[in-house]
């Protein structure tokens, strides 16, 4: 069983990663999409390109992954996705190169419906492999194509966080974001946010700055 937190060294720090729960399959992959020869930073086209290849899936082949019997049809309802570092210098939203676009997996029909997701991998924006996961996805409401992208986001961030060293000290390095809907109580409860993370490389400590659509941003934790 392999660790959801093998896929990226740092990836814990991200507020609801797949659960806490582990892999039980390997990763799938399929033939590449068509990737930007230079990605931007923007994930509106990955949720996009990620919901083309989630209909490439047949019920025969998701039920296989998860143990579900071939007469149930599934379907995929979006979870969160993260962008992760690629450099441990990161800066920019471009080098947050590790997309995974995350999806709950339910069986309607299904009397108890196994809790399950399927996260959608990219690197630098080109499509690489689904990874199903046999746990479900906690700590946010779904995701949407974001009005305010990544870029902005960070931009943002790296602002709040130059501007109050207090809160997020210099030697935090940029680690990763999170586009998810709040699980928090009004008045934040499923409005979507970037989730933008820092980490000590010396300790694993981890310091958030809550990036909103409408350009508010505020200290997470």
């Amino acid at each position: 069983m392999e660790s959801i937190t093998t896929q990226h060294r740092r990836s814990t720090s991200l507020v609801g990663l797949l659960a806490a729960g582990s892999l039980a399959f390997s990763a799938v992959a399929f033939a590449p999409s068509a990737g930007a020869a230079k990605w931007d930073g923007n994930v509106g086209p990955l949720i996009k390109d990620s919901r083309q290849q989630l209909k490439t899936l047949s019920d025969k082949k998701v039920n296989k992954w998860f143990g579900v019997p071939k007469k149930y049809a599934h379907e995929f309802g979006p979870a969160a996705v993260n962008a992760l570092a690629t450099t441990t210098d990161a800066t920019k939203a471009r080098q947050l190169g590790k997309v995974q676009v995350i999806y709950n997996v339910d069986w309607p029909k299904m009397k108890v419906a196994p809790a399950a997701t399927l996260t959608v991998q990219y690197r630098n924006g080109t499509f690489k492999k689904f990874v199903p996961v046999d746990s479900p996805f906690i700590g946010s409401f779904g995701f949407a194509v974001p009005k305010l992208e990544l870029p902005e986001a960070v931009k943002k961030a790296n602002k709040y966080r130059k501007n109050h060293p207090a809160k997020i000290p210099a030697e935090y390095v940029l680690d990763g974001a999170q586009l998810q809907k709040a699980d928090a109580p009004p008045p934040t409860l499923e409005k979507l946010r970037w989730v933008v993370t820092y980490l000590n490389p010396d300790d694993d400590r981890v310091h958030q700055v809550l990036v909103y659509m409408n350009g508010k941003v505020e200290f997470g934790v």
